[in-house]
């Protein structure tokens, strides 16, 4: 501070400021640095490492806003300086401002457009969903720098999303001719070949480093994942017999374990030997509630997870799954004393208030359920569950039937393949008479709900009496023997629509 303070009373070159800066900036000296970057911009305001390091000080303090304004005040000022419109774009694209990035980036003078300003517009148009525009610009700044290997990993990243996967292939291949033995890339490539089913060709690259310990358990991982369990046991068991073997694999073992075999004391033998210093020990924790709850111990998997919401306080899935178990028991007393405590501690946590509300509904007291649920939409106008959860209340209850439309089409505007969300929607159109909408959200809702692992009787339920309603007899039929099939609650109701056919 001291030589930046003598530096700035000489007036002459800003660089060694900046370095000063710099040094500032790279100790966490935030505040000091800010503070003498804001006097030398007053000196050389036309000097832009200075003004891009003011900017991240700003940025480092959090201060997002003050940092845009600061580099657009400029640019408004100084419009012809096309570095300091790089910028603004660059800031834009760091804070996730991605329509203000590109729309600056566009604006840049011909000679600007480098392959770096075409790779920085490819990732502000694939944050905005725009993959297929993103994809073209790397493709261009790979025409001007072949050997540019962010923007080709970039696009080998996109067509893989894509479903282009001879295309990522060959670029992933040709990413590992400039860094041979990347553990990055061969794990893409191994999760590349389980995509396109080739599960030989994947372990056969898993297997390429079997001293790297950290690839080995990575690509294991995906083995678990895909459910090619053998596969990923291979791998560990080679990995096991080494004297350095690291505790981590317990972890993984014991995911096999049950996951590939339903091997529930071998599990949970595997967990018990994992220690708390282990970087896996929240998630062996989580699996060991699991494995104890579906196999009927409840109190001691409450046990485990009580246990490990007290070593991992800011984790809060160990406090959802405290009242996911608890509301499966119908303890919903106790399921609502966590989630209180826990709202004590994250006042402005949505999906908090959405399980308390959620519990108080399954309780039996939906009309305090509802008044939660209305509270909790005004501060959150945009959460899917929410709008789901009263837009289907109101159906259910025949009552403000063109609000209910109005917000279960904004559910699904937000989410747009969730099952149950296009369910409510079907219902809520059955209940104002508009059948063939209905019809056509409730065959989506069954189509994704077919396609998931779960089932869900009250929605065959709904299929059956909408296809009723449009005079589709073969398929009320149909809806009606599945939800039987699946246990409903109300099987005495179902026969009697079964029956009304005969």
């Amino acid at each position: 501070m001291e030589a930046g303070e003598t530096l700035l009373r000489l007036h002459g070159d800003m660089r060694p400021v900046g370095d000063a800066a710099a040094w500032l900036l790279s100790s966490k000296h935030t505040a000091e640095a800010e503070s003498l970057l804001k006097r030398a911009i007053l000196l050389a305001p036309e000097d832009a490492a200075l003004r891009a390091m003011f900017a991240d000080s700003l940025l480092e303090q959090g201060k997002t806003e003050e940092a845009r304004n600061f580099v657009h005040d400029y640019v408004k000022k100084y419009p012809g300086d096309a570095q300091a419109r790089l910028d603004l774009a660059l800031l834009y694209l760091k804070t996730g401002a991605n329509s203000e990035a590109l729309k600056e980036l566009e604006r840049l003078p011909g000679n600007m457009r480098s392959p770096a300003v075409l790779y920085y517009q490819a990732q502000a148009c694939r944050a905005l969903n725009r993959s297929g525009q993103a994809a073209r610009l790397l493709r261009l700044a790979l025409q001007k720098s072949p050997d540019f290997l962010e923007a080709m990993l970039e696009l080998a990243s996109i067509e893989e999303q894509s479903g282009h996967y001879a295309e990522a292939r060959k670029l992933y291949e040709k990413l590992l001719t400039f860094d041979e033995g990347n553990q990055d890339i061969l794990v893409r490539l191994v999760a590349l070949s389980l995509r396109e089913g080739n599960p030989d060709h994947a372990f056969e690259l898993a297997s390429s480093i079997p001293d790297s310990m950290s690839f080995v358990l990575a690509v294991s991982s995906l083995f678990i994942d895909e459910g090619r369990f053998d596969l990923a046991e291979s791998l560990l068991s080679t990995l096991a017999e080494r004297s350095d073997a690291p505790e981590e694999l317990l972890f993984y073992q014991a995911a096999v374990a049950y996951e590939g075999h339903r091997d529930a004391a071998r599990t949970l033998e595997l967990l018990e030997r994992v220690s708390p210093s282990n970087r896996y020990y929240d998630r062996s924790l989580k699996l060991r509630a699991q494995v104890l709850y579906e196999n009927g111990n409840v109190e001691q998997a409450l046990d485990v997870i009580r246990h490990g919401s007290e070593i991992f306080p800011s984790d809060k899935e160990f406090i959802f799954f405290a009242i996911d178990l608890l509301g499966r028991q119908k303890r919903y007393e106790e399921a609502g004393q966590v989630a209180e405590k826990a709202l004590a501690d994250w006042p402005d946590d949505p999906d908090l208030a959405f399980q308390r509300a959620s519990l108080m509904d399954m309780a039996g007291k939906r009309n305090e359920a509802m008044k939660l649920m209305e509270e909790l939409l005004r501060s959150n106008p945009d959460n899917a569950a929410v709008l789901n959860y009263i837009g289907y209340t109101l159906a259910e209850e025949n009552r403000d039937l063109p609000r209910a439309l109005k917000l279960l089409n904004r559910a699904i505007e937000l989410s747009p393949d969730t099952d149950y969300m296009l369910d409510s929607l079907a219902w809520a159109y059955y209940r104002s008479g508009e059948y063939a909408k209905a019809w056509d959200f409730i065959r989506q809702a069954v189509e994704r709900m077919s396609a998931s692992s779960g089932q869900d009787p009250a929605m065959w339920e709904h299929y059956g009496d909408i296809a009723r309603a449009c005079g589709y007899d073969s398929e009320a039929r149909r809806g009606w023997e599945r939800a039987l099939e699946l246990r409903p609650k109300n099987p005495d109701v179902l026969r009697e629509k079964l029956e009304s056919f005969r």
